[in-house]
């Protein structure tokens, strides 16, 4: 089997890599054949990659498993390969349904990063972390430039956005200053006390929180926020509150809140979340979201309250980004170099004017590119043993005879054009 790795050609400042020269190099020294793309932004550039043994190519067409993490374009779908990628379908994103579309008619078999799980469904390949961090370093930059525009000078105006750190390591030596600047110094007493708030605590969630861990913090639980009065105004801390489940949204029945009956019926459930809102200075919304749960933030509750001289919600880092999902006023997904919206409650419009009026978000949906380095070097390690897994299958076989190892087997969505049993329902997702 041939293996071809793929130039990232959806955004035009995606420098991420499936694989990094390092562990192409594993691969080509156990006889395996890889091509690689040529690219002229990857953050290992193609030289790295014929120094280990690959051959740059510019079309892919020769290989038999064709990997790389964003959509692929439909002209750029052969017949009968193997395709590994962020595919973004299960849901039955329309944007994607042309390029489903023509995998099923090019016979191919489609693999999905995001569905190689264990056996609890915990993915097993991911950039979540790095999304993390990128998303919490964003968002304190949109707030340390809008507080100085306001005239408030704050420890935050020293943090450059994500992409601007030539790793993850130099960005945590930059917030463990602004951390000893906060201790030493103090917050505004206009900010105190400084509370973030973060929802969810998956791998997204764990990126934001191993960042904040470099500020002085006091973590608190969300009942604490709704006896705010009573919470010392400290200038030299942080308060983080990570919100779960139970705490953002409850049964309209009144019963108790259950986990397990609010991830099978959603319907019984409504949001419990704004309660908290008003007390936050900023929200990170961290945590999955799908139409059939309820919004983390509801449009109409900004539009109400924004102007209540308590509202204390300075922005909203929407690291999971979903348009006009959890957080409603996420209009758009935002780029790398521009990556804030505003949105005006009183026009109920939004612009990228980073200090127009309104409420500030933080909405990237490539956060992890902004730091493509450590994203790939850690996403590469986690997806070798299974790339050289493929490599090793008899994909001649039946479904059924078919040896993988089980994650990988459960994210096979198409087997040679078919979907495969688990994924069946999204055959009408291509119904025209």
């Amino acid at each position: 089997m041939i293996l071809g790795i793929r130039e990232e050609t959806m955004y035009p400042n995606e420098k991420r890599v499936a694989l990094i020269p390092e562990h192409v190099g594993k691969l080509i020294k156990k006889g395996y054949t890889v091509l690689v793309q040529s690219s002229n932004k990857r953050i290992y550039p193609d030289e790295e990659y014929e120094k280990v043994g690959a051959k740059i190519v510019n079309s892919l067409e020769k290989a038999d498993i064709i990997i790389g993490i964003k959509e692929i374009p439909v002209e750029e779908i052969y017949p009968n390969k193997i395709y590994l990628f962020f595919s973004h379908t299960i849901k039955g994103q329309n944007h994607n349904m042309p390029m489903l579309k023509q995998l099923i008619k090019q016979k191919a078999t489609l693999l999905d990063h995001e569905r190689i799980v264990d056996d609890f469904g915990k993915r097993l390949i991911f950039f979540g972390k790095f999304a993390g961090n990128a998303g919490f370093i964003d968002t304190l930059w949109m707030i340390g430039k809008r507080l100085t525009k306001n005239g408030i000078n704050n420890p935050f105006e020293k943090i450059k956005r994500a992409y601007e750190y030539s790793s993850i390591e130099k960005a945590k030596e930059a917030l463990s200053q602004v951390g000893a600047d906060i201790l030493s110094n103090g917050l505004p007493p206009s900010l105190s006390p400084f509370i973030i708030g973060i929802t969810g605590y998956g791998n997204v969630s764990n990126g934001v929180q191993e960042l904040l861990s470099f500020f002085p913090t006091k973590e608190i639980l969300p009942e604490e926020l709704l006896n705010f009065s009573q919470l010392p105004k400290s200038q030299n801390h942080i308060y983080k509150v990570v919100f779960y489940e139970k705490d953002m949204v409850k049964r309209k029945d009144g019963k108790p809140f259950d986990l397990n009956d609010y991830y099978t019926n959603p319907e019984n459930y409504e949001s419990n979340f704004q309660q908290y809102l008003p007390y936050l200075n900023i929200l990170i919304h961290a945590s999955y979201w799908d139409k059939k749960y309820p919004r983390v933030v509801e449009e109409q509750f900004i539009i109400d309250n924004w102007q209540n001289p308590n509202f204390r919600l300075l922005g909203i880092g929407d690291i999971s980004c979903d348009i006009n999902g959890g957080v409603e006023i996420t209009k758009i997904a935002t780029e790398i170099y521009t990556p804030v919206l505003v949105y005006n409650p009183k026009s109920k419009e939004y612009t990228i004017d980073l200090y127009s009026e309104g409420i500030p978000v933080m909405a990237v949906d490539i956060l992890p590119a902004e730091l493509p380095l450590d994203a790939s070097l850690y996403f590469s390690k986690c997806l070798l043993p299974y790339v050289e897994a493929m490599l090793k299958a008899n994909w001649n076989k039946k479904i059924e005879k078919l040896q993988l190892p089980t994650p990988l087997k459960k994210a096979i969505i198409l087997y040679k054009g078919q979907f495969t049993q688990d994924y069946e329902y999204m055959k009408k997702f291509i119904l025209d």
